[in-house]
């Protein structure tokens, strides 16, 4: 997690990371001064779709709540989707 960054540097790092390491890492930014590195495998989708195959349920019984951009993958996998604090173009 980055903090409190300006955009002058978080753009050409996330351009960077993306040249480099696209098959090992995912940017995002979560906030207005929080820019995420993650590993590619660390995702909340991969969550959603664990808990909906352990419990054997459908997207239409699965909801998510959202306030950043981390969340656009997880959104996708459940039947309503709820952003909340930011606007979220998907």
């Amino acid at each position: 997690m980055v903090l409190d960054i300006d955009e002058k540097i978080t753009g050409p790092l996330a351009v960077s990371l993306k040249e480099k390491f696209s098959n090992l890492v995912n940017t995002k930014t979560t906030g207005p001064k929080y820019y995420e590195i993650t590993s590619c495998n660390a995702i909340k989708s991969a969550g959603i779709k664990y808990v909906q195959q352990k419990y054997h349920l459908q997207k239409n019984e699965l909801i998510a709540f959202s306030d950043g951009e981390n969340d656009i993958e997880m959104l996708q996998e459940v039947g309503l989707s709820v952003a909340m604090g930011m606007q979220l173009i998907m």
